[in-house]
């Protein structure tokens, strides 16, 4: 078994893109349309590179929409048994997953851990 017992070294974040991408078809570089969200691109130890989606929640947010999430989608089961309760599914997606679009197009962020 390769890396048990061997300290791995922590990946260094290279750069962060999220402004645009580039367009590759048009004769002088631009920019395209303005992304969504926010890409961090990691440089492992390995010397190879991965992506990464950038979170803006923090722990306190994720926990209040994962429980706000759950609250709703009760609401499908038990109680008024009305569909209304399948909204649910999004604060409850946002809170698991730690990403926000509506927090990226606002340019919020209750996240407190920023890239170096």
């Amino acid at each position: 078994m390769t890396g048990v017992g061997r300290a791995q070294a922590m990946p260094t974040i290279s750069r962060i893109t999220g402004q645009g991408i580039p367009d590759s078809r048009a004769a002088t570089p631009r920019l395209s349309q303005p992304r969504l969200y926010a890409i961090i691109r990691v440089t492992l130890s390995s010397g190879s590179e991965a992506c990464m989606i950038a979170l803006n929640e923090g722990t306190l947010d994720r926990v209040f929409r994962v429980a706000l999430g759950a609250l709703l989608l009760s609401l499908v089961a038990v109680g008024p048994q009305t569909p209304w309760g399948w909204l649910g599914m999004v604060p409850l997606a946002t809170g698991l997953i730690g990403w926000c679009p509506l927090y990226t197009l606002l340019g919020f962020s209750t996240c407190k851990v920023t890239p170096r």
